[in-house]
């Protein structure tokens, strides 16, 4: 009586256990959420600070295995350069806009807890710094080349 008692407990041990382990497996970390309009405004906020961070890029290097100049050419594409966007033919330039969820991607990679998403997130932009550094594209057009090569960022 006592053996079938105890192997029950183990199986409620064992069942409570992987239920844990999955809902862990399924929390994605979000500093932001992009589902509420404030969050946007917030988001300059947080592109100032990644801006003005200075150990961001080696955290990122040791996270996921990448040079400094990559992540720094990632971090400037993102945050800190200007691009030539063109709307409804009018041409300027200037940084992109701020974006919770690459605030959210950006703070995983960083520490650590980042996501195959986030991965994909910075190939991403990593292709298409150097598309439209080396083929002097404006945003659009190398942001449309590198989603063509199939460089893919669906954020969670």
């Amino acid at each position: 009586m006592n053996e079938s008692i105890f192997e029950r407990f183990l199986l409620d041990l064992d069942e409570i256990i992987n239920e844990d382990v999955t809902l862990k497996a399924s929390k994605v970390r979000k500093v932001l959420d992009e589902s509420n309009p404030e969050h946007w405004e917030v988001a300059n906020t947080h592109y100032d600070e990644i801006r003005a961070d200075v150990e961001d890029v080696k955290k990122i290097c040791l996270n996921i295995k990448e040079t400094e100049r990559v992540v720094t050419r990632v971090k400037d594409h993102v945050f800190c350069k200007e691009h030539v966007i063109i709307t409804d033919s009018i041409e300027e330039k200037r940084r992109l806009d701020s974006d919770p969820e690459i605030v959210n991607a950006w703070s995983r990679l960083a520490e650590g807890d980042f996501t195959p998403t986030d991965i994909e997130f910075f190939k991403h932009e990593q292709v298409e710094s150097i598309l439209e550094k080396r083929k002097s594209l404006d945003y659009k057009s190398a942001h449309v080349e590198t989603l063509n090569l199939g460089f893919k960022w669906n954020p969670e």
